[in-house]
Parts: C-alpha cells; sequence; structure tokens
C-alpha cells in the first residue's frame, strides 16, 4: 500500500497536466470535483503543486523506509546481538510545498488540511525518533532492559500508520483527476 503512493501521485500529475486544460468543471459520479482550469497559471499552478506533493511524499518516504529499517534493528541492537546500530539520517523539513492553488476549487481546502496533517505526522516521526536515538546512545535500554524502546517504537509506528492514512485520503482527492485523464482518450 505504501510503495503504490509515489506512482498513484505521479499518475494524477500527468492527469492534471491533461485536465488542468479543459474549461469546464464537472463532479464525478462520487460527487467529487474533477479540477477544470480557465488558464495556463492556473494549470501551471496545479501542475507545480502536485510536482510538490509527489517530491514530498517520496522523500517522506523514503526517509520513513529508513525509520522502520531503525526500529527493525534496534531490538537486536537491544538484545547485543548486532554491536553497532546506525540511526536514521535526520529528516528533513518539506516546508517548501506551495500553497494548494484556487484552481483545486472545493477541494482546496480539504487538500490544505491534508497536507498541513501529514506533515505534522512526519515532524512527530521525527520528535519521536530523535528522542529514541537519544535514548539508545545514552545506553539507558540498559536499566530497563529496553521496555522504554518498545514504547517509542510502538509511538513511532503509530504515527507511521496515521501519515499513510492522511496520504491516502490526500491521495482520494487528487485521483478524480486522473480518471479524468483516462475518459478523455
Amino acid at each position: 500500500m505504501k510503495k503504490i503512493l509515489f506512482p498513484a501521485l505521479l499518475l494524477c500529475g500527468i492527469g492534471l497536466t491533461v485536465v488542468g486544460c479543459k474549461k469546464d468543471a464537472s463532479v464525478n459520479a462520487d460527487g467529487k470535483e474533477v479540477v477544470a482550469v480557465d488558464n495556463m497559471d492556473d494549470a501551471n499552478a496545479i501542475i507545480e503543486f502536485n510536482n510538490g506533493l509527489i517530491e514530498k511524499s517520496s522523500k517522506n518516504r523514503s526517509n520513513l523506509e529508513r525509520v522502520v529499517r531503525y526500529l527493525g534493528s534496534m531490538d537486536a541492537f537491544i538484545a547485543g546481538q548486532t554491536p553497532v546500530l546506525i540511526p536514521p539520517i535526520t529528516m528533513p523539513s518539506m516546508s517548501k510545498l506551495t500553497e494548494a492553488p484556487d484552481a483545486l476549487g472545493k477541494n482546496k481546502e480539504a487538500v490544505k488540511t491534508l497536507v498541513a496533517d501529514s506533515t505534522k505526522k512526519i515532524d512527530d516521526i521525527k520528535k519521536k525518533t530523535d528522542e529514541l536515538v537519544t535514548y539508545i546512545k545514552a545506553e539507558d535500554y540498559k536499566d530497563d532492559k529496553g521496555a522504554k524502546a518498545q514504547t517509542y517504537k510502538a509511538e513511532i509506528m503509530k504515527l507511521i500508520d496515521d501519515y499513510y492514512v492522511a496520504e491516502d485520503k490526500l491521495s482520494a482527492i487528487i485521483q478524480p483527476i486522473e480518471m479524468a485523464q483516462k475518459k478523455l482518450f
């Protein structure tokens, strides 16, 4: 499911390019507005925004994969089975994502909310992961036999799941754009 998000967003980007030049707004069977714009500036704004979403999603997915690998090897490290535990690379902020364009119509606010939610989830994951790395480096796991590490791990995995739920909702809003592209051909 997580690896399907990037190709889906990529297809949505292609769909935005094609649909972006259409003049009429339409509504799909689910009642979701299919994006239609009147000028190239709006089309370009949608394309730029969608490209930013794709870049954000790709970088976040890569960073989250590193966090999950870290969490997976943490148990063996605490048990003394592996001598080294390499912390994940610091996750960069994706605050460069542009504002959702007005051309998204009534979907703009939902997209804006979901982007903010997924960004907050990434920030929360980064914070909890940093706390876990500090806990491991301080060797506090020796005092409590890794109990707090397991708590951190559960919290981080829950945040990761929540992040992907927000990303799936965002994809569901953008998906009708892809469907409109298929109808044009």
